[in-house]
């Protein structure tokens, strides 16, 4: 599975974090070149059947902004 987080206007970020059930997944750099958008991408892999929730955090300078939290839910095959 992948989340893919996608900042279209404003400063950019220069930090990207990926929260899964409110347990961090990632963190990782990103190169700010405000104006331009900025795409940010992560690998979870295979997850069990269940129910979970993603956020991704944008962060620079002047402070971090959330992302509305995804909800994806797996099942059995």
């Amino acid at each position: 599975m992948t989340i893919a987080a996608d900042l279209w206007w404003g400063t950019n970020a220069t930090e990207y974090v990926l929260y899964q059930d409110g347990v961090e997944v990632d963190r990782r750099s990103l190169v700010a070149a405000t104006p331009g958008p900025q795409h940010a991408v992560t690998v979870v892999g295979a997850l069990p059947p269940g129910t979970y929730e993603f956020t991704a955090v944008l962060s620079n300078a002047a402070g971090s902004t959330p992302a509305r939290p995804v909800t994806v839910t797996v099942r059995a095959r």
